[in-house]
This record gives C-alpha cells, sequence and structure tokens, in this order.
C-alpha cells in the first residue's frame, strides 16, 4: 500500500466520523423538541403588562380607552393558591390581578395565561369584553364598557372616551 492510499483511507475515516458527531448532536438537540433546537426570541407581546407602557412595540398609539383597569376580583393567587392580599397586584391586559406575596408577580408574567387558567375566575371572557371596548368606535365604545361594568369592577376609567 502507498502513502497516498493510507492517507485518502484516513481522510474518508475522518470525513464519517465528523459526520457521525454532527448526526449525532443534531439528533440529540431533535430529541429535546423543536423548542430546543429553535429557542423562541421573545414571549407574544399580549403576555407583557400593559402597565409598563400603553403605546405599541412599533411607537404607535395604544388605542383610545387605554387607561381602563378592570378588577378579575380573584380571591385566589394565581400563582400559588394563597388567599389574595390587597397590596400585591399587577396590572396585566387592562386586568387587575391579585397575588398572595409580592414575589408571585414575577413568576406570573412568565406564563400569564397558564397560571390564570389554573383559577376559578373567567378571565378570558373579561380579556375579550376589554378587547372588545378597545376596538370599538363611536357609541360603541359606550355600550361595551356598559357591558364591562355590569360583569366587573371598574378601577379605572379610560382615558378620553
Amino acid at each position: 500500500m502507498s502513502l497516498e492510499m493510507i492517507l485518502n483511507d484516513w481522510k474518508r475515516f475522518l470525513a464519517f466520523l465528523l459526520i457521525g458527531i454532527f448526526a449525532a448532536f443534531g439528533l440529540r438537540s431533535a430529541a429535546k423538541g423543536p423548542a430546543a433546537a429553535n429557542p423562541p426570541i421573545e414571549k407574544r407581546q399580549d403576555t407583557e403588562p400593559e402597565h409598563r407602557n400603553h403605546a405599541g412595540r412599533d411607537g404607535s398609539a395604544a388605542p383610545r380607552g387605554a387607561g381602563l383597569l378592570v378588577d378579575l376580583g380573584n380571591t385566589r393567587c394565581p400563582v400559588m393558591g394563597g388567599d389574595v392580599v390587597d397590596e400585591h397586584f399587577i396590572e396585566w391586559n387592562h386586568l387587575r390581578v391579585g397575588f398572595c406575596c409580592p414575589g408571585c408577580d414575577g413568576r406570573f408574567l412568565k406564563d400569564p395565561e397558564k397560571a390564570l387558567d389554573s383559577t376559578e375566575v373567567d378571565w378570558r371572557e373579561a380579556a375579550r369584553a376589554v378587547e372588545d371596548y378597545l376596538f370599538a368606535e363611536g357609541a360603541h365604545k359606550g355600550h361595551k364598557l356598559e357591558e364591562i361594568r355590569k360583569r366587573w369592577k371598574v378601577l379605572r376609567e379610560p382615558d378620553g372616551s
């Protein structure tokens, strides 16, 4: 065997070894699921609390009535399940959500919908009503606000509506 044949065999061996290593790492990340291979860049915008900024991410103004705040009236903490304390709450998407302790708000913001689904409160209906109000026009806006007042406690009236 010549030296050239031996080097070609080694080159093939190394090529197959590298392909095997890359394939193993590719399969390993695929086994962890698509989230591991392509982690989310950012959480959806609707999971961020609106009290921090009423403007959209693109800088556009929020719909009229952005000052609206509706109390969900939850008596149990959506994170720990304890009794809600008046001093511990967060404003999230125009909804006031109460907690049992100050640390629950940060944990809540990691996955608000999942946390609220674990409560007895029909928060999705309240969120839908608020959204209907925010995007209503003219006389419909007043009707939508009245519908909200009939079901939930309005803690803060909308600005300029």
